[in-house]
């Protein structure tokens, strides 16, 4: 049975091949390429690589999230958005907004973005849940533990903390069919706690919803070897095959091609693999 994600222009098919989400930060201070592409012509370039390198989303964020980053205001996350805001009206494959302020989602979809990514499951801004069942858009409720006690079990944590996200979104109107999930790897959790979860991926097949893997670039691979951020992209690759065969959907990544191709092959090695809609 193979499910499909709408986004009104487009609609995905999910359990099949598996998906690439190609993230361009529109930041000055993003953990691996803040202030790469702050120009419109910068990030236009970059988007139209990642399409051509096979990426089936887009995710645009206009605010760190590495630990120790600035807050910044939604009127600023808006400003450094809108320089991809002609990126967006014409874009030919779907846009997702990362973030999670209500006001910032409203003014990128009202540009015409189709996707909502909030790293805070609808936890932190109250009017989220509410903007996302009035757009009727896709959305991804990501764990995340940042300031947050964790317990024991890294991955009851999680699951607590999307039950609640889930409980949330579907109270305000979210269709059930418009949810992904995602555990947040590295948000408020140690390394191998990152790894831990990565062991256990299939265990949140156990909420019903497609699953979103986002290990790109993180700072986990620090303890296996040295080296820049932008030089894990074959760690990353390994993870998002390893999330292939453990039955993951969508793939959040900044290395598009090398994702694209381990994707690939790992859903050639693994064609039985399961699905929590099967």
């Amino acid at each position: 049975m193979t499910k499909t994600l709408s986004f009104g222009r487009y609609t995905l098919s999910l359990g099949q091949t598996p998906l690439i989400m190609g993230i361009l930060n529109v930041t000055p201070d993003s953990f691996s390429d803040g202030g790469d592409f702050l120009s419109e012509e910068k990030a236009s370039a970059q988007w139209q690589k990642m399409k051509a390198e096979g990426a089936d989303i887009i995710d645009i964020g206009a605010e760190s999230t590495r630990p120790g980053s600035s807050p910044v205001s939604a009127e600023e996350e808006i400003r450094r958005l809108s320089t991809v805001a002609e990126s967006i009206k014409t874009s030919t494959i779907p846009v997702s907004v990362d973030t999670f302020k209500a006001r910032t989602a409203a003014a990128a979809l009202e540009w015409g973005a189709d996707m909502i990514n909030d790293v805070w499951g609808f936890q932190k801004d109250p009017e989220m849940a509410s903007v996302a069942a009035s757009a009727g858009c896709p959305v991804c409720l990501m764990s995340n533990h940042f300031g947050y006690p964790v317990g024991d079990d890294i991955m009851d944590d999680i699951k607590r903390f999307l039950s609640v996200s889930i409980e949330t979104a579907l109270k305000a109107g979210v269709k059930e069919e418009n949810i992904i999930l995602d555990p947040g790897i590295g948000f408020g959790m140690e390394p191998a706690q990152s790894f831990e979860v990565l062991r256990r991926l299939k265990e949140l097949h156990s909420f019903g919803y497609p699953l979103l893997l986002g290990t790109s670039r993180k700072r986990m691979f620090a303890t296996l070897f040295q080296g820049t951020p932008k030089e894990r992209a074959v760690a990353t690759a390994v993870t998002t095959a390893a999330g292939v065969a453990a039955g993951v959907d969508l793939f959040r990544v900044h290395d598009v091609r090398i994702n694209k191709e381990a994707a690939l092959t790992a859903a050639a090695l693994y064609p039985n693999r399961r699905y929590p809609y099967e």
